[in-house]
């Protein structure tokens, strides 16, 4: 049988592969693989060796496809149980993320002012570790939670900003959801102008197309729904079923 800290490595990577290309049930199962072989005294000293502890990083990535699958709640007892380990050992890159996630989960369940506040002290921790990976993410957490709390103009320029930070970094597997989140809060702004309705369908186009170009089917997905609702309110009901039938088909891609 092979080492359990081996295993478990190779789970957590599995894992948090599975869902950055959308496959959300793969993740979680691999998830749940260590958590089945994790034994927090035995393996305490893992954190110590290479500075990560397995539960803890299967935690942050289950909570990130549990909040893919649309269970917040879910996701934040992930959450909630990654940043217990965080503080624990004191790391504290992964706790300060845990924080944003949790953040943005506690949001999507209605208690965005509390979520706000764990968005806001995570990114400022995780700015003092001097990383740069994965801001464009965490700029679109906070996008989603201004929004959530009323302050669309706030979350427009955090999504300007995180789509200027991908093409400035390189890291650009969550640009097609930051021109979707962008896209959809433009169309949704009342009264809005034929030119701001312009480039918010341009921004759902863009998602789609990007989406599509880097394999992300879960991201299509949510783009085309999005544009096939644009398609219903502007009465295009001939486009209506042909985008939600790629919506459809890039989920069973997804599948497998």
């Amino acid at each position: 049988r092979p080492d359990p800290a081996v295993e478990m490595l190779m789970h957590n990577v599995r894992g948090a592969v599975a869902v950055c290309v959308g496959a959300v049930a793969a993740s979680l199962e691999h998830a749940d693989r260590t958590f089945a072989l994790y034994d927090a005294r035995a393996h305490r000293g893992l954190a110590t060796v290479h500075g990560e502890d397995p539960a803890l990083a299967s935690h942050h990535f289950a909570a990130l496809a549990q909040w893919i699958a649309g269970r917040p709640a879910v996701a934040a007892r992930h959450l909630a149980a990654g940043l217990a380990l965080c503080d624990e050992h004191d790391i504290s890159l992964w706790g300060s993320g845990a924080r944003i996630l949790r953040g943005g989960a506690l949001a999507a369940s209605g208690r965005v002012d509390e979520g706000r506040g764990l968005v806001d002290q995570g990114r400022r921790a995780w700015a003092d570790t001097g990383a740069v990976l994965i801001q464009p993410f965490w700029l679109g957490v906070a996008a989603r939670v201004e929004a959530a709390g009323g302050r669309p103009a706030r979350a427009m320029r955090l999504l300007d900003e995180a789509l200027v930070t991908a093409h400035r970094t390189g890291e650009r597997w969550y640009e097609a959801e930051l021109h979707r989140q962008r896209g959809e809060l433009a169309l949704a702004l009342p009264g809005s102008a034929a030119r701001q309705s312009a480039q918010g369908l341009a921004d759902l186009e863009r998602a789609a197309e990007l989406a599509a170009r880097q394999g992300a089917r879960l991201f299509e997905a949510r783009a085309c729904v999005g544009l096939a609702s644009w398609c219903l309110q502007n009465r295009r009901i001939g486009a209506v079923s042909a985008t939600l039938a790629r919506a459809r088909q890039a989920l069973r891609d997804a599948a497998g």
